[in-house]
Formats: structure tokens, sequence, C-alpha cells
């Protein structure tokens, strides 16, 4: 493709909906479907309902448009579901930004995508395993934003191993509310950012009512900024581990909690 015709993003939006969180999801994807839809924004959407069923979407002003047939019987946590989401999505939509938003349970360290059919959760370093398949299809250049709208994933152990496959990760270390951070929201401020760092900052300092009453917390993390965090993580003592949010080093976190003051 003509580089002048690239849009300035693609969103790519991974719904493990193999869960409770199913009818919230259903209800964010009909979100995106209604707007809006900024001439210089790809919207993508790979959905896997409660039995396992795949559906892809592009989201434009015509709604949602299917990319292929459903496929049933799918592992919403399987590695290859997710790499193969975003290899694909990123090869069949070029731009000059990426951004992957995950939305589903989420565990923290564990991991997330919980796959309640298959007993499955996609650990962090699957989860890099994925990135790697967009960074790849990106010409090697790492993901620009990867968003967590899950519970408990802005951990040091995701942050540690996902650098150097994105550059910039957004979400909480508190659980969230089950809507999830409002995906117009998320593309109407993408559509105004220049680049990762512009909408990291738009997208934690919202303060619209729903996320102030479902984000007891965001931040955004400048993951090249922890390449030390493993060192740092080894000099923690016992019962003295940092607030969640506080940097090993200057820079590499920025925190906001909606409920306190700006």
């Amino acid at each position: 493709m003509d580089p002048l015709r690239r849009k300035d993003w693609t969103v790519l939006v991974y719904q493990g909906a193999v869960n409770n969180l199913e009818p919230d999801l259903q209800t964010n994807l009909q979100e995106l479907a209604h707007g809006p839809h900024p001439d210089n924004v790809d919207v993508v959407v790979r959905q896997i309902d409660r039995q396992g069923t795949m559906r892809d979407y592009q989201v434009d002003a015509r709604g949602l448009s299917p990319l292929g047939p459903p496929v049933t019987d799918v592992d919403s946590a399987a590695t290859a579901t997710l790499a193969d989401f975003l290899g694909a999505g990123i090869a069949r939509y070029p731009a000059r930004h990426y951004l992957v938003m995950v939305s589903s349970h989420g565990r923290g360290a564990e991991g997330l995508i919980e796959d309640e059919r298959k007993g499955t959760l996609i650990s962090p370093v699957e989860f890099r395993n994925a990135l790697e398949a967009g960074r790849e299809s990106n010409h090697g250049r790492p993901i620009d934003m990867v968003f967590f709208d899950a519970c408990r994933m802005m951990s040091l152990e995701m942050a540690c191993e996902i650098r150097g496959s994105a550059e910039v990760a957004v979400g909480s270390m508190d659980r969230i509310g089950s809507v999830g951070y409002d995906p117009t929201v998320l593309i109407r401020e993408t559509a105004q950012s220049a680049d990762a760092e512009a909408l990291s900052r738009r997208l934690v300092d919202n303060r619209e009512d729903r996320q102030m009453d479902d984000f007891g917390s965001i931040s955004a993390v400048a993951l090249e900024a922890t390449r030390d965090c493993r060192g740092d993580a080894a000099r923690f003592q016992p019962g003295r581990i940092r607030p969640a949010g506080v940097a090993a080093r200057p820079g590499a976190f920025q925190v906001t909690t909606p409920h306190s003051p700006p």
C-alpha cells in the first residue's frame, strides 16, 4: 500500500468473552459499531464468545462487517489465536501506529484472557509471543500501545515481559468494572493523538463518569524505561514492595488515580 494512503492508526480489539464478561463485551462491540468512526483510524475486532465461536469484524460507518465465516471451538487464551489476529490485522490494515486493546478477565502476573471452556489463561510470556507476531508484520517495529481492558494487568511482570514488543502499556493495577473502558472514548482519543505517548496521556487523564466509576486507578508505562526492572525487582525487600505504579527509576511510570485530585 502507498504510505501516503495509510491511516494514522489501526486499532485491534481482542475480546476474550469465554466467561461471564460476554454480555458486557457484546455491549462494547455494539458501542464500537455505533461510532465514532474517524477517517484516520481503522478498527478491527476479534471476539470469541462464551460458546467458543470466533468472529472477526471491520468496524466503520457501515457498522460491523464480518471478515470471513465464524470459527467454532476456539481457545481464546491460545497464543496462536491472538498472534494470528495481530499478525494478519497489521498486515491487512497498515498504519503509522498500532493500538492493541485486550478485553477480558485479568489475573495480574498470572496472565489474562480467561477461557472458561478450555480452562486456560495466556501467561505474560505467551502474551509477549503473540505481540511478536504483530511486531513481525510491522516490519520489526514494536506495537505502539497495548491497552489492558482487564483487571490488575499493570504488573511489573507483564511490563518487563512485553518490553521490546510494545512501546507503551496502559491499564490498571486494580479490579475494574465489568463494562470496562469506554471503547468510543478510546477511538475518539486515538484519532486525535500523534503518537503513543500523546494517546497514553489522553487515556490516563480521562475523567468522564464511566471511567471514574470503573477504574480505581489507571497508569501508562513507557516500557523502554523499565529495562532494568528485573534487577530492581530483585532488590525489593519482603514486606517493603513499592506501591503499585511507583517507578523503580524516574520516568518509567506515569500514574493517576481517578478518585484523587489531578
